[in-house]
């Protein structure tokens, strides 16, 4: 009878005994396993004012477009600011930066942006392809825009232009003279109109290096209007410069003398020097004046009387040629190389055109 005990109890119990047995054989034979989170990777943040320091590897994070590596940055940004970024080091990379939307707000390898609204921002280091790597330091700050429409030589502005806007100023000048405006932007193809006393007016759009503006005028003393724009109406920072030629000429001048009507001159050009030759006219009339050389490119200025001319390549080869009508008067020829930095030998001659 003793050996049907157990059968009948567990035959009593019914499913649930069996139910709870093979649960604990279950249960005391499985390991337990635990659902594993993956981390969320910390973005570093960069305060305005500070730097930081990085570098793209490759376990950098992939752009799958281009197959180039990029980090990312968390930049807070008051409003009302002109913040700029820039990019030093060994990778060849490009700054963006991007608001809370993930919209795409600007790229350059010196980044500048007029900040319109407070929030935190995502700054995006990136490489220019696929072979881009190496270290790189992040340098922030904010720039301190000129707060003045006025004008006086000399001037030096940093201001910041909108998208489809103009700015004005009122340009002084204290004596007549020969003065040079130079409007330079990285971010756009900048524009300059000065309008002046007795109907005066000229602009320019390329006169500078690669799409800067630059007025280089006599200008009569009296009080100018000068505009500034951009050409395909973008938005950017800009700088503003006034300077009187004659002041900032004698720098890097070399007074040569004097240079006589059918006269021939030997010269030689230092490097990073300008020989400037004063020039008597004593009636009007068709002149021509040639610089020669076998050295270097050179390139002529002409000016006095309220007009300035120059040339580059007008007499063939690399020669300068230079050929107007002048009135009586006073006048400067400027000799230099299109390349500052050679010099050499050349000839200087000023005649008269029959």
């Amino acid at each position: 009878m003793s050996k049907l005990s157990t059968p009948l109890v567990l035959t009593s119990l019914g499913s649930l005994a069996v139910g709870v047995l093979i649960g604990w054989q279950v249960n005391s034979s499985a390991p337990v396993v635990e659902e594993s989170v993956p981390d969320t990777p910390v973005i570093p943040t960069l305060l305005l004012g500070e730097s930081q320091r990085g570098e793209l590897t490759s376990q950098s994070a992939l752009n799958r477009k281009d197959g180039s590596r990029f980090s990312e940055f968390l930049l807070p940004l008051d409003t009302d600011k002109l913040v700029e970024v820039e990019l030093k080091g060994s990778l060849d990379g490009m700054l963006s930066l991007y608001n809370s939307s993930d919209e795409l707000l600007t790229s350059a390898p010196v980044l500048r942006y007029r900040v319109d609204q407070p929030g935190d921002y995502v700054l995006v280091v990136s490489g220019q392809d696929a072979d881009s790597y190496g270290p790189f330091n992040l340098n922030s700050r904010e720039v301190e825009l000129s707060d003045t429409d006025q004008l006086a030589v000399p001037a030096d502005i940093r201001n910041w232009l909108q998208q489809d806007d103009t700015g004005h100023y009122v340009l002084t000048i204290e004596e007549s003279g020969f003065y040079q405006i130079d409007m330079q932007s990285d971010e756009m193809d900048s524009f300059l109109v000065l309008q002046g006393p007795n109907g005066y007016s000229t602009e320019d759009d390329d006169g500078g290096d690669n799409l800067n503006a630059r007025i280089r005028e006599y200008l009569e003393a009296g009080e100018y209007q000068l505009t500034v724009s951009s050409y395909s109406e973008e938005a950017g920072f800009y700088t503003l410069t006034v300077v009187s030629r004659d002041a900032a000429d004698m720098e890097h001048q070399n007074q040569a003398g004097t240079l006589e009507l059918g006269q021939t001159v030997n010269a030689r050009l230092a490097s990073d020097k300008e020989d400037v030759y004063q020039v008597t006219l004593v009636e009007a009339g068709d002149y021509q004046i040639d610089m020669v050389s076998d050295d270097i490119d050179t390139y002529l200025e002409l000016e006095g009387n309220g007009f300035y001319l120059s040339d580059d390549d007008g007499g063939g080869d690399l020669n300068a040629r230079i050929q107007s009508y002048m009135e009586a008067g006073e006048y400067r020829v400027i000799a230099k190389s299109y390349d500052e930095t050679a010099q050499g030998g050349y000839q200087l001659t000023l005649t008269p055109v029959n």
